[in-house]
């Protein structure tokens, strides 16, 4: 334990050590019931990173050593072990067994229909966290088989009160309460934060003087304030700009100052389709495996990785076609609204759907000279419009002869391309 993080060692066994959440765990609260009893219906923890909800499944496991309790990532395990898990439980040598799933927004449809079984079933009590709202992220039918429980932000006061406990833990009892108050408020509610900027100041040889300038130098980036939001503008704005040199030097100060890099991460991704586009594609292929590394191996292990992105996304050619495109698109289809499917196009599953012409003169293009119809697939009082404009840099050149070709093959240069 003495070699495990912080946050890790200073988790209460019991739920009167827990810290926050009174609106769920007040003496005639639900939640509060299930703890009281010892039994517990398949929930979902929502709320925002730090605010306990992983510390919470923890106490049920600590309350119930018997039960088999698995604790697994969403972004990591798939159906293969969910169906394990429930098969194993099925066997009946435990009333039920517990899975603690985090992240389950990152699991699909497919995977929470493997679920589902058994969770409804009760062979599977389901902890469910994430920190996305699970209306837009998990299935109605798994989401109306479970109780849905809110996490709030953490209370200064709250975050005070964890950092002292994290200060008698790591016997830095000579830390001064002024800097545990500074931490809490920096932190906005988000008790890893705290416990993590704590533990950073930590050092057996450090003095209070220099814990005081060590965390002057985190707090200088106020991930709050102005400050973060100007500093997250110009890595952006370096990267649009083709420049590896300010890019890697705004993301230096964002990753030192302890800016989450998931933030980060899904900047970079936005920026690989926004201001890359069809340019250069591996662009977003990048973004991804960079965020993929960082869920593979964490910090700092992946801080490469994170490197490695924002420079190949600095140095690629640059093209907001696909920014445009979707854009007049959006514009296009809110402007005309449910425009009819040409019949051409439509679904001719059945005979009756056939009687009616579904699907009727449709060119399969693979049936015709370099895979090309030439059909048109758009509504007629839409037929003239553009959305995709390639520029000429990049990927973007090849794909603008193709379309050319294609347009040619139609009857004519659209010049709007």
């Amino acid at each position: 334990m003495e070699n495990s993080p912080l946050a890790d060692r200073i988790r209460p066994d019991k739920l009167e050590d827990f810290v926050g959440q009174t609106h769920l765990l007040s003496e005639n609260c639900e939640l509060k019931s299930y703890f009281r009893n010892n039994k517990f219906p398949s929930m979902i923890f929502w709320g925002p990173p730090g605010s306990g909800k992983t510390t919470l499944a923890k106490i049920i496991k600590k309350n119930n050593p018997k039960i088999p309790f698995y604790s697994e990532s969403a972004v990591l395990v798939g159906v293969n072990k969910i169906r394990e898990i429930g098969e194993y439980g099925k066997k009946g040598l435990f009333p039920k067994v517990f899975l603690f799933l985090d992240e389950i927004h990152r699991f699909s449809k497919s995977q929470q229909d493997v679920l589902l079984p058994y969770a409804e079933s009760g062979v599977i009590t389901l902890i469910g966290c994430t920190t996305e709202n699970p209306s837009f992220y998990v299935t109605s039918p798994l989401l109306s088989r479970t109780r849905l429980f809110i996490f709030n932000p953490l209370s200064e006061s709250e975050i005070l009160k964890i950092l002292k406990r994290a200060r008698h833990i790591s016997g830095q009892e000579g830390v001064s309460e002024n800097v545990l108050l500074q931490i809490s408020q920096f932190s906005e509610g988000d008790a890893r934060i705290a416990i993590n900027i704590f533990e950073s100041l930590m050092d057996d040889n450090t003095t209070e003087d220099e814990i005081e300038k060590k965390l002057e130098r985190i707090l200088l980036f106020d991930k709050r304030g102005d400050f973060f939001y100007d500093t997250i503008s110009a890595f952006h704005k370096s990267v649009r700009s083709s420049d590896p040199q300010g890019a890697l030097y705004y993301l230096a100060r964002m990753i030192l100052s302890g800016v989450d890099p998931l933030y980060v991460l899904r900047r970079m991704i936005r920026i690989a389709s926004e201001d890359i586009g069809m340019s250069d594609p591996n662009a977003l292929v990048v973004a991804v495996q960079a965020r993929q590394a960082f869920d593979y191996v964490g910090m700092p292990e992946a801080e490469l990785a994170i490197v490695e992105a924002a420079i190949y996304l600095s140095t690629a050619p640059k093209s907001n076609s696909v920014y445009t495109a979707w854009a007049k698109v959006i514009s296009a289809v809110k402007k005309s609204g449910n425009l009819p499917v040409p019949i051409h196009l439509r679904n001719a599953p059945t005979k009756l759907a056939k009687s009616m012409g579904h699907g009727k003169e449709y060119k399969y293009d693979h049936d015709y000279p370099n895979a090309f119809s030439g059909q048109e697939t758009l509504p007629p009082s839409l037929s003239s419009k553009v959305f995709y404009s390639p520029s000429e840099r990049g990927f973007e050149k090849e794909i603008k002869k193709r379309i050319a070709f294609w347009q040619k093959k139609r009857g004519g240069i659209n010049e709007n391309l």
